[in-house]
């Protein structure tokens, strides 16, 4: 960058213009994808409130990643409690009682 700033209603009025000839500043995005990982890490697990004063273009970025982070979470509770259950089953059963089942479980 050649030292200059971006004016901030530049900012605000969310288009692309030529600050100098040699930068260009993108406002409709101001978080990078790392950025918005974090955050929405943060918010997912209950560590952040959703921040209001977001562009649309960051607010549709990190709605998408809460629901992936939550859908993830979603999935691994739910492989735990199916492991839990199944672990639990087996040790109810004498040893060669749930190693039967299990032949029997992998030969279908």
């Amino acid at each position: 960058m050649n030292g200059k700033t971006p004016d901030p209603s530049i900012v605000r009025n969310r288009e692309i213009q030529t600050v100098s000839s040699s930068t260009v500043v993108n406002p409709t995005t101001l978080l990078n994808p790392d950025q918005i990982r974090r955050l929405a890490e943060l918010i997912a697990f209950g560590s952040s409130a959703f921040p209001p004063d977001l562009t649309d273009a960051d607010r549709a970025k990190l709605v998408t990643e809460i629901r992936q982070l939550l859908r993830l979470r979603l999935i691994q509770t739910f492989a735990e409690v199916i492991a839990t259950h199944i672990h639990e089953q087996d040790c109810a059963m004498a040893p060669a009682d749930a190693i039967a089942q299990r032949m029997r479980k992998d030969s279908r």
